[in-house]
């Protein structure tokens, strides 16, 4: 049964670069929640029917055949953004308390194992498991810092392994950060309320993934479009040829780069390089960053404006600033853009 435990924290003598404040003793109360292995999971209609559509939304993205090749560099810029969605949440500034909850991580090793044993069954759907997984380690609550980090991986991990998302895994982590009153609460819920409030979380959980994939839905809609207009501007590209490598392989999955970059990359001659990138400048797919011919930099254009407008997107309740404004910190759009 979980349950809440008193205990006193006493700090470790070589303490330092912590206020003095901080290193006052106190006593805590530390949350032990239930296990997972073996446990029961009762989900009302309504919430089973919300996982089922998450799931279907998930299998839909992976099967999408997203046509933008470098998907790969957007999946790392959203993972950048969900870390700093995640620790906006969860909060960076070290005190008395959190030094508290870090030692008493130490005792909870019972509850990671459990943990671990939990995520190597397939008891629930993957989503429900992901939605538990990520809530347990959550309460449990065993680092210092990077627990917000840990807890968005393991959502990745267990819908990936899981075969649910084999390539694309929704930015979930960046819909519950948008949505922080709601991510709260249903922690809590998970927490304190029993079967309901399982079933609280998982509903709003379930609702995050499928609003995540939606999302992802409308920045692949821009991808193509972008390839599209880059083509048009490049007209007849010949197969094979350096200009098509850095289409298809290379410039989508570094939005910003340099011709020593691209030789490397490519494996091809840097005279080779150079005349690609001089056609993919003419054209305005790539734009010069720094001036002179040698060292050039480059950004793929329009590329990291679509990925930040799409972040800003993600962070506005409405899924448009124009309409509502990020309610997180995101970047800046582009002067003029």
């Amino acid at each position: 049964m979980s349950r809440l435990v008193s205990a006193q924290w006493t700090p470790e003598r070589d303490i330092t670069g912590v206020p003095r404040r901080h290193r006052q003793p106190c006593r805590y109360d530390a949350f032990v929640p239930d296990r997972l292995v073996g446990r029961e999971v009762l989900l009302p209609a309504d919430v089973a029917a919300d996982v089922s559509d998450a799931e279907r939304a998930v299998q839909r993205l992976n099967a999408s055949g997203i046509p933008y090749r470098g998907y790969e560099a957007i999946a790392r810029l959203l993972l950048r953004a969900e870390a700093v969605a995640s620790s906006r949440i969860e909060g960076l500034e070290i005190g008395g308390r959190r030094l508290a909850r870090a030692d008493a991580a130490r005792e909870v090793g019972a509850l990671l194992k459990d943990l671990v044993g939990y995520l190597d069954s397939d008891v629930h759907p993957p989503v429900v498991q992901a939605a538990i997984a990520h809530a347990q380690f959550e309460t449990i609550h065993p680092f210092a810092d990077g627990n917000g980090r840990t807890g968005r991986a393991l959502i990745h991990v267990v819908l990936t392994r899981r075969g649910l998302s084999p390539h694309h895994v929704p930015p979930v982590s960046l819909v519950l950060a948008t949505r922080s009153r709601d991510y709260v609460a249903g922690l809590e819920s998970f927490r304190a309320d029993g079967h309901a409030g399982v079933a609280e979380w998982i509903a709003t959980f379930a609702a995050a993934t499928s609003e995540a994939c939606a999302r992802v839905a409308g920045l692949t809609d821009g991808l193509v479009a972008l390839d599209r207009r880059w083509r048009e501007a490049l007209g007849p590209v010949r197969a094979g040829s350096t200009v098509a490598q850095l289409l298809d392989e290379i410039l989508p999955r570094t939005p910003i780069t340099t011709v020593a970059q691209l030789v490397r990359l490519t494996g091809r001659s840097a005279q080779a390089v150079n005349e690609a990138v001089d056609r993919l400048h003419r054209a305005g797919v790539l734009r010069q960053t720094t001036a002179g011919r040698r060292n050039r930099a480059f950004e793929v254009n329009g590329l990291v404006d679509l990925i930040t407008g799409f972040e800003r997107s993600l962070a506005s309740p409405v899924a448009d600033t124009a309409v509502e404004p990020p309610v997180r910190p995101v970047p800046h759009r582009a002067p003029g853009r």
